[in-house]
Formats: structure tokens, sequence, C-alpha cells
């Protein structure tokens, strides 16, 4: 079983929400480093995440849910490449990762009204 922790983010110019949501499953485990994290509309905002596992090479993913819809995959990430959907722009959404620290970011560049979501950090093994 899987348990959720999600944290909110708000663009102060509108109002406007951002939740971001972390899991914990069986021994691996991703964290969300921030209670809260306010952005302008037209900022930057860098989400953190933590994660444990005993995979050397794990694969770190980051979805996007607007209400009443299925999450949307933005990306992924493992030790060498990263690999964005095609209806998420790599100039918008970019993230690194760290195995040493053992964290990833997502950055969202030129923050807009349609980045208010739900934000999921995940890791596949």
């Amino acid at each position: 079983t899987c348990q959720w922790s999600c944290q909110k983010l708000e663009l102060l110019t509108h109002h406007y929400e951002i939740r971001l949501c972390t899991c914990m499953c069986g021994g691996d485990r991703v964290d969300q480093l921030s209670d809260a994290l306010t952005v302008l509309e037209e900022g930057t905002v860098i989400i953190h995440c933590n994660f444990s596992t005993m995979s050397n090479n794990p694969d770190l993913f980051w979805y996007q849910q607007h209400p009443q819809q299925p999450p949307q995959y933005i990306l992924h990430m493992d030790s060498y490449n990263t690999y964005n959907s095609p209806a998420f722009s790599k100039e918008h959404f970019s993230s690194t990762l760290s195995m040493v620290n053992k964290t990833v970011t997502l950055k969202v560049s030129a923050v807009e009204l349609r980045d208010s979501a739900v934000y999921y950090c995940a890791l596949r093994p």
C-alpha cells in the first residue's frame, strides 16, 4: 500500500493553488521537502523530492493532475537522461537527479495559470 502526502503551492498574483504530492510504497520512498511553496505568475519554481531505494538506477517520474482529470506524465529521469512527454516542453518543465544526495527536482519555468495542478513525484526502482 502507498501513503500519499500533499503540499500546497500558491500563485500570488491570482491566488491559484498547486498541490504537490509524494508517495511511500514498501521500502522505496519519495518525500516532498517543502510544506508549501509560493511563486508569482511568470516566475520559476523548483520542487524538491528526496527518495530512498536500494536500486542503483531508479527511474524518477513527475506527473501533473488537474481537477477531475487523470494524472498526466510530465517526464522521467534515470541516471543518464531526462525523457519529457511531448505535451510538456523541456523549456517549461525540466528536472535534475542526484544519486549521491538521492534528490530529484522539477523546475517549472515561466509559471502560468495552466500550471495550477497537483504534482506527483514517483519512483520506480
